[in-house]
Parts: C-alpha cells; sequence; structure tokens
C-alpha cells in the first residue's frame, strides 16, 4: 500500500505554474500600462503649464494696450476740450441722415 503523503500531483504543480506564469505576465502588462498612463499625465501637465505661462504673457500684453489706450484716450479728451463747445456753436452740429442740408 502506498503512503498517500509522499505522493506528488505534477498535474497540478505544472497547473499552478502556468497560473502563476499568467498572472505574472498580467502584471508586467498592468505595469506597463501604469506607466504609459503617468507619462501620458506628466506630458499634459507640462502642456498646461506651457498653455498657462502664454495665457500669463497675453494677459501682461493686453494690460500693457489697456494701459497705453487710457492715455491715448486721455490725450484726445484734452485735445477736445480745447475746442470751443458753448451753446453759441450748437446749432452748427449736423447729423448725417443720408444727404447733406443747405447750411
Amino acid at each position: 500500500m502506498r503512503d498517500k503523503r509522499f505522493f506528488i500531483n505534477v498535474a497540478g504543480i505544472k497547473s499552478e505554474g502556468r497560473l502563476a506564469k499568467a498572472m505574472s505576465s498580467q502584471i508586467a502588462t498592468a505595469g506597463e500600462e501604469q506607466s504609459a498612463v503617468a507619462e501620458d499625465f506628466n506630458r499634459n501637465i507640462v502642456e498646461i503649464t506651457h498653455v498657462a505661462e502664454e495665457t500669463s504673457v497675453d494677459s501682461a500684453k493686453s494690460y500693457e494696450a489697456s494701459k497705453q489706450m487710457s492715455r491715448e484716450v486721455d490725450l484726445l479728451s484734452g485735445l477736445l476740450s480745447e475746442f470751443n463747445t458753448s451753446d453759441a456753436h450748437a446749432n452748427h452740429l449736423i447729423i448725417y441722415s443720408g444727404r447733406w442740408p443747405r447750411i
């Protein structure tokens, strides 16, 4: 009679080995996919940073252009204030309505 304590199930060991190999392959694939996602994430962060820097530069340019326009409006307002716009000349204001009236 054989002692069952020392009976080795070779087929079971082979099956478990194949299962371990398949699991190792899945783990490696998942690791590669996670690495690719991390690289993608890093590229997106770099792109977002670049766009934010460009936006900051463009905002500064817009602000400077706005200040320049304000200075020019002030200058034009000053020049216009030098013209005589009293009521005596108000009747000479003509609004164009499609044809020029005779004065």
